[in-house]
């Protein structure tokens, strides 16, 4: 278990490597180096809503980061724009029960011919 001094520590070093005008985009970074950090986190949900007013997915590793900030924005409308590759994973199905807002899915990258999805369209019904 981690003690108040450390959790201060880290939010002080958390708020060093970013700067007081630091973008939605830097604050996803220091997420990225401290994810346990509930309060960078936060951070990075405030500054992302702030600049887009939505989260986005295009890659799996937008995944883990919209996975960590939804928690302190449930409700925020996710704007989806991936493969049906990326959305059979873990971290898809984290997002899908923690998320409560808007959903726009834009299902990407049919190059390869056209491919079944059942499996991710029937992990949005009633998830809760």
């Amino acid at each position: 278990m981690r003690d108040a001094g450390a959790t201060a520590r880290d939010w002080r070093d958390a708020m060093h490597c970013c700067p007081p005008r630091a973008t939605a985009r830097d604050w996803q970074d220091a997420k990225q180096c401290r994810p346990l950090e509930v309060t960078v986190a936060n951070k990075a949900a405030q500054c992302s809503l702030k600049e887009d007013g939505k989260f986005m997915i295009k890659s799996e590793c937008d995944l883990d980061d919209v996975a960590m900030m939804l928690p302190h924005a449930p409700c925020t409308t996710l704007a989806v724009e991936a493969s049906p590759q990326v959305l059979r994973t873990a971290g898809w199905h984290k997002i899908v029960q923690l998320h409560r807002g808007d959903l726009r899915l834009n299902l990407m990258d049919w190059e390869t011919g056209f491919q079944p999805c059942d499996d991710v369209l029937e992990s949005l019904l009633d998830p809760r």
